[in-house]
């Protein structure tokens, strides 16, 4: 501690200076210096946030959330979009067989021509044969989701937008690439759930801090009725 005097330390809590002999006036710190005071920012996110929530639920949008007219207007509701998955790889597992077929026939004719080097077509048949396997795999696994999807009921939450993101998958070679298209949601009770976007120009009617009523069905975000923006 200085001396407001003369400048000199003083000792902790001596009442004069040593040097001056002047009154040392001590600085006193409020108790509730380090207590944050009533109102905080967090507080304040919190309650802004509920309040956004209430506005959802007292709007229109939320009131209609349930009604049958909304939800023939959602799109992709019949779910026959999750089936072109199944289409392609029917497509492929067919022309997989086909590629199949014409090695093991070649294969059959080189042997009696050419004897052991007829081995070398058969051999090649296998990946053909791997890719039929891959796609009895992936008509699995996209009917399964399908499946899941139809049993799910279409749910409509007040919800605010908190992210957006894109997956692009190929491209390589003579391969097309693909966008898939993903949006994360936050609802009243603080949990986060990321969705797959069936239609995409949803992904573009979407921005971040958007709150409103979010429809979806199992895994996958249908649309959202817009109530504010914050």
């Amino acid at each position: 501690m200085k001396c407001e005097n003369c400048g000199a330390d003083v000792v902790d809590g001596a009442r004069r200076c040593e040097y001056c002999d002047s009154t040392v006036v001590r600085e006193e710190r409020s108790p509730i210096a380090n207590v944050p005071a009533a109102g905080s920012v967090t507080e304040q996110s919190n309650d802004r946030r509920a309040d956004v929530f209430e506005a959802v639920k007292r709007s229109s949008a939320y009131a209609q959330r349930d009604s049958s007219v909304r939800h023939e207007k959602l799109p992709g509701g019949s779910g026959l979009v999750m089936l072109a998955p199944i289409i392609f790889f029917a497509v492929f597992i067919c022309v997989s067989l086909v590629i199949a077929s014409g090695a093991i026939g070649m294969a059959g004719m080189a042997s009696s021509h050419f004897g052991a080097v007829g081995v070398v077509p058969a051999v090649m048949s296998l990946v053909p044969i791997g890719f039929v396997a891959l796609g009895i795999f992936m008509i699995i696994r996209s009917f399964t989701k399908y499946q899941e999807y139809r049993d799910s009921p279409v749910c409509g939450r007040a919800a605010i937008i908190t992210s957006k993101r894109t997956a692009v998958s190929g491209g390589s070679g003579d391969r097309s690439a693909s966008t898939s298209y993903f949006v994360t949601a936050e609802y009243e009770d603080g949990k986060r759930h990321e969705y797959a976007i069936i239609d995409h120009s949803l992904f573009g009617r979407l921005a971040e801090d958007d709150a409103g009523v979010l429809y979806t069905r199992s895994n996958y975000a249908l649309d959202f009725d817009r109530v504010l923006s914050l």
